[in-house]
């Protein structure tokens, strides 16, 4: 499996020895469904800081002129993209991609691993490859 920007997690995550099994049974969940495409229901999305959910034509518009985006979104600070969460088989480890592209040739991109601890979801610094231009 090749995601579009090219960092696979099977390349770009490595879980300490002892964790291996439950991080390949996330990996198993990627592998299942990284082509999986969903879409938000912009009416139950909810999030402490603003967000703005874009459709493929928003999409095409925010990025048509990256110097100067059209006014409605003068204020954004980019444009976030995350892939589906995969998880393992108990729900406490859980793998994302999130990306930002920011125009033109500026962007980051990176894998983001999460375990569920007393009721949290906490990072942890599992990822060694991430991209950035």
């Amino acid at each position: 499996m090749v995601n579009p920007m090219g960092m696979n997690p099977h390349d770009a995550v490595k879980a300490p020895e002892d964790r291996q099994t439950e991080w390949n049974e996330v990996l198993t969940d990627y592998n299942q469904h990284c082509h999986d495409v969903i879409q938000l229901d912009r009416e139950s999305f909810r999030t402490d800081l603003p967000v703005r959910l874009l459709n493929a034509e928003d999409k095409r518009s925010f990025m048509k002129d990256p110097i100067k985006p059209p006014a409605e979104f003068a204020d954004g600070a980019g444009l976030h993209r995350f892939t589906e969460v995969f998880f393992n088989a108990n729900r406490t480890l859980a793998l994302v991609e999130e990306g930002m592209w920011c125009g033109s040739l500026c962007g980051n991109w990176t894998w983001v691993v999460l375990e569920r601890r007393e009721g949290r979801w906490e990072m942890l610094q599992w990822v060694h490859t991430f991209g950035v231009s």
